[in-house]
């Protein structure tokens, strides 16, 4: 299977991908010219972790300019993961800007150019409501004669982590919706990993207590609740440098954990074998603007698993004369 990625970033998409299709070849674009810096890092670890993967140092507008050249026609899945830091709900004033519709557009312009059987855009809930989506996404999609869907899914079992997720395709079923469900406690998932003693005074809890450091969403997270979206910013201060200790856990014996990156990784749902790169700044933005692998992987393999239940069907069907 031939798989192209747009906005890779540090590879959430293509952990989905490989545990469900090991063997698929994989395209990935990841250049942000706006943070080139941070971008080449996160470009760096998104290699170490897919040496065998096709990775494009290029932004997705350098892409459309040169007509996507290189990139395989008819790829079984073309997913984009569009930027998506003007619709957050952690900006106050959601303004579109003249590289968001260029974005958008030179999205577009990987599907009219490379044909994919299946399509996935992905991006925060308010982006739904930006002429982006409305004007460049849904209204070229249908001009190309792609059916498609909308809806707002659950995209973690740990976190609150909510994603608008369009699925589109010319010829073929549907990617059928997927809303994961929550997991029960996110203590359970972190306990065993070493970590450091914090300086942070005891609290009187009666359960693990997990509280970020900085943030307007900082308040204490219970283990009996779902954890809140992680975002990039927790982890950088304000010139984009290590936010080493950004959280710290408390334990009914009094005892006070400092959180870590791994945790965020576990909490993330990356893959155990998934390599951070041992700097908080770019850790943090890979997982804070990674889709979970679980929720890809349980979207591809619904489809694989109908895809090989239709072929089947087919076949029996089969008449020779």
């Amino acid at each position: 299977m031939q798989i192209v990625e747009l906005f890779a970033g540090g590879g959430g998409v293509a952990c989905g991908i490989k545990e469900v299709n090991p063997t698929a070849e994989v395209w990935a674009v990841e250049f942000d010219p706006s943070n080139q810096k941070l971008s080449e890092k996160i470009a760096d670890n998104y290699q170490k972790n897919f040496p065998d993967h096709h990775l494009i140092s290029k932004s997705v507008q350098q892409c459309q300019e040169q007509g996507w050249a290189g990139f395989p026609i008819n790829p079984d899945l073309l997913w984009a993961s569009t930027v998506c830091c003007n619709f957050s709900i952690a900006k106050s004033k959601k303004i579109e800007t003249t590289n968001d519709f260029d974005m958008a557009i030179s999205t577009m312009g990987a599907v009219f150019h490379l044909q994919p059987k299946h399509f996935v855009l992905e991006n925060v809930p308010g982006y739904k409501n930006s002429k982006t989506f409305k004007l460049v996404i849904c209204k070229n999609l249908k001009a190309m004669g792609y059916k498609f869907e909308w809806s707002i899914c659950r995209v973690s079992s740990i976190q609150k982590r909510y994603r608008i997720i369009l699925r589109a395709s010319k010829t073929e079923k549907l990617l059928e919706e997927v809303s994961l469900e929550p997991a029960v406690n996110w203590w359970d998932v972190i306990k065993d990993i070493p970590t450091e003693k914090s300086d942070k005074e005891p609290m009187d809890v009666e359960l693990p207590t997990w509280k970020f450091r900085i943030g307007r969403r900082c308040k204490p997270v219970t283990s009996d609740c779902s954890f809140p979206t992680i975002i990039k910013s927790y982890f950088m201060d304000g010139k984009g440098a290590n936010r080493n200790k950004f959280a710290d856990i408390f334990l009914p014996d009094g005892t006070v954990k400092l959180a870590n990156m791994e945790m965020v990784k576990r909490l993330s749902e990356f893959p155990l074998e998934y390599q951070l790169s041992g700097t908080t700044a770019v850790d943090g933005a890979i997982l804070g603007n990674a889709v979970p692998p679980v929720f890809v992987s349980e979207l591809w393999r619904r489809f694989l698993n109908q895809d090989r239940k239709s072929t089947r069907l087919n076949s029996s069907h089969t008449v020779i004369s």
